[in-house]
């Protein structure tokens, strides 16, 4: 929804507006420090605390428990940013046209919006270590719309500023958190009880979640990093379009994410149970899949990124600031979703400190690389930090993990995984890229950037093994049923 109502929200509220927007989803990532690494704990947790007669007790307890902790940090989300609103307006951002007034009312909505969708992360995390996909799935839906949807409607009829817009951000959040609790509590199996705050479900799992809160540190900060850097050194119009290619090349962790939460919670069954095979089996295949969802649309906005832009926008000067952005964007983002499978793996097996190792050394090499490259050729020359970090971390990290887990399979994930699934959809995008010319209007680059998209996605998939096996049998299967 966010991709879909971007080039709207920029129409109705301006571009330096939509850079405010922008500041705040680096603000809701880089607060991300204070999740402790619980997230992802709950979700594991969740997962290995499943079965048993007292599951629903000990389930209980850890929401229960969980609760608290997220509240607490959810105030001092709230009261920080409302702290520091008037500052950030005065010293952070450079506006032109907006007035410090209404930048330092935007800040306090945010900052109260932060604090009132932070718990929803150790609901949504409950209900997909429970499995509930589906329902989480559904919730999330319904949230999207009536953000995404909901905020079109309000710039169109009511009011096209800044202050509305999140106004009605802050009434989404909300009633989302609200609604991931309630289902989480419906969803506990069994009798659980009256719930209790107890201190030794914070230490059963501390270690898990010092490592992953580590984790998950360094990765905000390696992921957020050049936004705030660049929120301070770009004009607030130049960051709006640096934050609208950001949105563009995200759209690929879009097509992990489902993935990976899928599989996180069945690896960290399969792994508890010590079903190695099991285990080698769904790794490789949940990577190929990874690789064929995310490989063609990585590539197209990598060669096509003018034409996406034309045909999702309709606006030769979002083209013109942004589609360089993208193509350098979506490189680096394309492996980091590539990457996520592997680090599902390394979580369900409670290993989390390769990730905070690995995170941390790129935010040393990158942070500093990020300022100079920015101070010499501004946006692009930041954007071009996410690719090089994210290489660096696929050549050194999978090498390091694979001499740990699954031992013997880093070439089969090397090669059969990633390697020949991507240079098909690449090989096919750069062809096509050749000799396709570059079409002016909107719907002759519509066209043609599904056209690539599909040849370059039936490439990956005839070229990953397990991918084209799934494909061939699912085809028999409905055959047979006609």
């Amino acid at each position: 929804m966010g991709f879909v109502f971007a080039p709207l929200y920029i129409k109705f509220m301006g571009v330096e507006s939509y850079g405010l927007v922008g500041l705040s989803a680096a603000l809701s990532a880089l607060f991300m420090i204070l999740d402790l690494g619980l997230g992802a704990t709950i979700v594991r947790e969740s997962a290995r605390l499943a079965t048993g007669d007292d599951a629903g007790k000990r389930l209980a307890d850890l929401v229960r428990t969980l609760e608290l902790v997220y509240g607490l940090a959810a105030v001092a989300i709230g009261v920080s940013v409302v702290s520091a609103s008037g500052w950030i307006a005065r010293h952070w951002v450079n506006p032109g046209q907006l007035s410090e007034e209404v930048v330092t009312n935007a800040l306090v909505i945010i900052g109260l919006s932060l604090a009132a969708r932070w718990p929803s992360t150790l609901y949504s995390g409950g209900l997909i270590g429970l499995q509930k996909q589906l329902l989480f799935n559904g919730i999330t839906m319904v949230a999207a719309t009536m953000r995404g949807a909901g905020s079109v409607v309000i710039l169109w009829l009511v009011s096209p500023t800044i202050g509305s817009f999140l106004v009605w951000r802050l009434i989404t959040d909300v009633s989302q958190t609200l609604c991931t609790g309630w289902c989480l509590w419906k969803a506990l199996p069994g009798p659980h009880g009256r719930p209790r705050f107890r201190k030794e479900v914070l230490a059963a799992c501390w270690k898990f979640s010092a490592g992953m809160s580590a984790t998950g540190i360094f990765f905000v900060i390696l992921s957020e990093m050049d936004k705030i850097v660049l929120s301070a050194m770009l004009p607030l119009a130049t960051f709006g379009y640096y934050a609208f290619a950001s949105v563009a090349a995200s759209t690929l962790l879009g097509l992990a994410y489902p993935i990976t939460t899928a599989v996180f919670p069945r690896l960290s069954q399969i792994e508890a149970s010590g079903d190695i095979e099991r285990l080698r089996e769904t790794y490789h295949w949940s990577a190929q899949v990874l690789t064929v969802a995310i490989a063609p649309a990585a590539a197209v906005l990598v060669f096509f990124s003018r034409e996406a832009l034309l045909a999702w926008t309709g606006q030769p000067a979002a083209v013109e600031n942004a589609a360089l952005l993208v193509s350098i964007l979506a490189a680096g983002t394309g492996i980091c979703g590539i990457l996520r499978l592997p680090h599902a793996l390394q979580m369900a097996h409670g290993w989390t400190w390769l990730g905070a190792a690995t995170n941390g050394i790129s935010i040393l090499i990158g942070l500093p690389l990020l300022v100079w490259l920015a101070g010499w050729y501004g946006a692009v020359g930041g954007a071009l930090v996410w690719p090089i970090v994210n290489v660096a971390q696929m050549v050194v990290s999978v090498k390091v993990m694979h001499r740990r887990i699954l031992t013997a399979e880093l070439g089969h994930w090397c090669v059969r995984d990633v390697g020949i699934p991507l240079m098909s959809a690449v090989c096919v995008v750069g062809v096509t890229r050749l000799w396709l010319w570059e079409q002016p209007s909107r719907m002759g680059s519509l066209i043609e950037v599904t056209a690539v998209l599909g040849f370059a996605l039936a490439a990956a998939a005839c070229a990953a093994p397990d991918v084209r096996t799934s494909v061939k049998e699912g085809i028999k299967a409905l055959l047979r049923r006609r």
